[in-house]
């Protein structure tokens, strides 16, 4: 597997995938791994390898 370490490839990536429910997806993921509130984790663009996992969990792509 590349490595995904931004939001943006990740979309790239996952294109078939409805876009806002990635997004809000991924940015809960965001919030709970790093203790965030929502509104903080919706601009961070950068991901973390754990973030990527649990995203892939979540729809199945692991």
């Amino acid at each position: 597997m590349t490595a995904i370490y931004s939001k943006k490839k990740l979309f790239e990536k996952y294109y078939y995938l409805p876009e806002r429910e990635m997004r809000a997806t991924i940015n809960e993921i965001i919030a709970e791994i790093r203790n965030l509130p929502f509104e903080v984790a919706k601009h961070k663009k950068k991901l973390r390898p754990s973030e990527v996992r649990r995203f892939l969990e979540v729809y199945d792509l692991v």
